[in-house]
């Protein structure tokens, strides 16, 4: 039965002389909009959402393509641009003459509601310059052949096992990210944490199998301290440098633990990001002598293609700050540095999970080798990039179309109507129009 239906059942109902709760209960719809219904002040047929008074379908479907088209290239739409979008969508497309107050912060979120199976809110994530320059198709076309040439050449292609990934990642034990408080209005909502700010890092590895090594710590200092792993992760190691940050000598150490936990399988192939410490002729050549062979992603890319980065990191650090925050309730006191290894030690258990490893692995396009997974999670603005890939054409079809034609003013008819007869829909690309007119803007 479908909801039109329960609706005319219910009303059925009501005409009896049920009441109008029994009737909403009995057919499983709302008791207001039953009533709305009832008397004839809402049709029965009535879909749930925004009434589309000036958007109307194809206008809707060119903001759903803004919305995909500007996260496809690193620049999501806030809610105040989308509200400006979709007014000036309105004034170019809608028939009846569209009033002073439309549109409210309810029409949005009724709107986001509808299209729930794609559209979402979220927080926005930082994308740096640096980032969207280097995200572009012919970067990972080429790492994408280089990478499944090596994997075909040491003959791993069925060895997930034999595929690692080691990034590191700091930490500080008074954690980051905002906590929502309750307090009385007109106070500062403050939350007490530990003073200790002092960075400690650490380096995780894993491989496309769900395996994980145990991680290593680096704090910034000179000695090392014994109390440091009490409590930490089984088998967490420790070490010292002068900034807590990894260095090359620290790297070929931690290279030659790494190869001493390896099974006796060879090779092995350990894909990790370009910085300096990783790269060194010693890295290299003892990696390749003992059967562990580095291969380097290309630089500011690691956010889609490094599988610690892609379903790991993300859910640890969330983990790490709930277990800061709990820390005083367990503990009696607020953490310092030296409490840090202890408190990872459930967040790494958790979030280096063999679920999410493997799924880092999948979801970065390295196991299995994938080159449409590669293209898909890149965003970013740069000449070539994933707005131009065959997906995102799919996706984003009146926006890829109109792209090239585009000089920052609204399309002639001309050039409308030549769309047009391509089997574009003509109010969908004067949203698009719009929407590639603010992209403009903001770049």
């Amino acid at each position: 039965m479908t909801k039109s239906e329960r609706y005319q059942h219910a009303i059925n109902a009501m005409d009896g002389g049920m009441s109008a709760r029994e009737a909403a209960e009995r057919y499983l719809v709302g008791r207001e909009s039953l009533r709305l219904r009832f008397h004839s002040l809402r049709p029965i047929e009535c879909r749930s959402g925004p009434q589309q008074l000036y958007i109307n379908d194809e206008a809707d479907a060119g903001l759903l393509e803004a919305i995909e088209y500007r996260a496809t290239r690193g620049v999501c739409m806030g809610t105040s641009q989308f509200r400006t979008l979709v007014r000036q969508a309105a004034l170019a497309t809608s028939l009846k003459p569209v009033p002073a107050n439309f549109l409210g912060f309810k029409w949005v979120q009724r709107w986001v509601k509808r299209h729930c199976d794609t559209i979402s809110y979220r927080k926005g994530q930082i994308l740096d310059a640096k980032r969207a320059a280097c995200s572009n198709e012919d970067a990972v076309r080429y790492y994408f052949r280089n990478l499944s040439q090596a994997v075909a050449v040491l003959g791993l292609e069925a060895e997930p096992s034999r595929i690692w990934n080691c990034d590191e990642t700091g930490m500080t034990a008074q954690g980051s990210g905002a906590e929502r408080v309750l307090c009385p209005k007109g106070r500062g909502a403050n939350v007490r944490r530990s003073s200790d700010r002092e960075n400690v890092s650490m380096l995780g590895c894993v491989n496309a199998a769900g395996d994980r090594m145990p991680p290593m710590f680096i704090y910034a200092g000179a000695q090392r301290k014994m109390q440091w792993l009490e409590g930490a992760p089984v088998g967490a190691v420790s070490a010292v440098t002068e900034s807590s940050n990894i260095n090359t000598g620290l790297f070929l150490k931690w290279l030659r633990w790494f190869v001493s936990m390896l099974p006796a399988a060879q090779p092995q192939l350990l894909v990790l990001d370009g910085h300096f410490a990783h790269v060194s002729l010693a890295a290299v050549t003892f990696g390749e002598a003992h059967g562990v062979h580095l291969f380097v992603i290309p630089a500011h890319t690691s956010h889609f293609l490094q599988p610690l980065d892609v379903a790991v990191f993300q859910p640890f650090k969330a983990l790490y700050n709930t277990e800061v925050k709990q820390f005083p309730l367990q503990g009696g006191g607020l953490p310092v540095k030296d409490d840090v290894a202890a408190m990872v030690r459930v967040p790494f258990e958790s979030a280096f999970s063999p679920k999410n490893t493997k799924r880092g692995f999948t979801d970065s396009g390295i196991f299995p080798m994938s080159l449409e997974v590669m293209l898909q999670k890149m965003v970013g603005g740069a000449k070539g990039a994933c707005a131009n890939s065959r997906s995102s054409k799919t996706l984003a079809r009146h926006h890829t179309v109109l792209a090239p034609h585009f000089n920052g003013q609204i399309v002639s008819d001309r050039v409308q109507s030549a769309m047009k007869r391509r089997g574009l829909q003509l109010d969908t690309l004067q949203v698009a129009s719009l929407s590639l007119k603010m992209l403009l803007e903001q770049l």
